[in-house]
């Protein structure tokens, strides 16, 4: 298996994405739907810590393609032709069409069209859930997907934000993929999976602290426990302060502060913050949760006193979503 992180947005973000690239992790970007990507892919490859890329040449928001869209996925894949040939080296990965509904005889079709184009890439084909699965390199999307049948298969957490999911687990269930990208909604210049600004308009841009933190998911978490109901997202809501993106605990208890220990010595504190929407408590980490697992590792959470459990705060714990 090999790493990557799945950018929709790369274009938008290209410098901040180039300063934070993890060395041997494999690119996923759109070719043109943010913009055009080549000066941002070029300069990633550049770096040569970046060994496969992935461009996805169409995508629809209705997922509603058809051969009368096979002409212009040509024309994507053309612009694409002289920076395959100028890196011979990177193990490219072509999509014709992102999350399609297309027929088998289409899609081999489409697969047709655009390795006549570029043969010397690998063809990924990146069918809806319930869609043709029969025509090999596979990508499937989202946190409850399962393996496909046939190998090999490439995964992208895309349309599930990786902080929120339960990483160690889908990392066990999906341990055969070829390649396992990460994605936030950041990575398309969301705030959250819930902001609905359209794309042009959009410029929420991840940090190098942010990548770092996603691509921080490829470790192990480690064994962890809270107490019920406890919940520690290891990435707060995006805010205009310094707690976004930082760890937060929302608990059922309220105290002055929780403390955070590694062998006995004080690690950070979370002070109290005030209610969440559910009636619970918030606690804030002054430090990002994949700085204090680097330093520390797995931590003890201690209030009023008294140890509670234990965490690693690179890694959302108590529920997912």
């Amino acid at each position: 298996m090999m790493w990557g992180l799945d950018m929709p947005g790369l274009c938008r973000y290209g410098k901040i994405a180039l300063r934070s690239w993890p060395t041997g992790w494999a690119l996923n970007t759109f070719s043109g739907t943010f913009g055009d990507s080549r000066a941002a892919v070029e300069a990633i490859i550049k770096s040569e810590k970046c060994p496969r890329v992935e461009i996805k040449l169409m995508w629809k928001d209705n997922h509603s393609f058809s051969s009368q869209d096979f002409s212009a996925i040509k024309k994507e894949a053309v612009l694409w032709k002289p920076l395959t040939l100028k890196y011979p080296q990177i193990e490219w990965q072509i999509c014709g069409a992102t999350e399609h509904n297309l027929s088998l005889k289409d899609a081999q079709a489409l697969k047709e069209i655009v390795l006549d184009v570029l043969p010397n890439a690998a063809y990924v084909n990146n069918p809806m859930k319930q869609g043709v699965n029969d025509l090999p390199l596979i990508e499937r999307h989202g946190a409850d997907v399962t393996p496909p049948k046939r190998m090999p298969y490439n995964f992208s957490f895309d349309g599930s934000s990786a902080v929120d999911s339960d990483v160690t687990a889908i990392k066990d269930r999906l341990k055969d993929a070829e390649t396992f990208f990460f994605w936030i909604p950041q990575f398309n210049l969301k705030k959250s999976m819930a902001d609905t600004t359209p794309r042009p308009q959009r410029t929420c841009k991840p940090t190098v602290e942010l990548i770092e933190s996603v691509a921080y998911l490829a470790n192990d978490r480690g064994a962890v426990k809270l107490p019920p109901n406890w919940l520690m997202k290891s990435h707060a809501e995006e805010t205009t302060d310094a707690r976004s993106n930082k760890p937060v605990f929302i608990v059922p208890l309220k105290t002055k502060q929780l403390t955070l220990k590694k062998d006995g010595k004080e690690v950070a504190t979370c002070p109290y913050f005030g209610t969440y929407v559910d009636g619970r408590h918030r606690y804030y980490s002054p430090m990002y949760g994949y700085q204090i697992s680097e330093l520390y590792g797995i931590v003890e959470v201690w209030a009023d006193g008294k140890k509670v459990g234990t965490c690693n705060l690179a890694f959302r714990q108590g529920s997912f979503r």
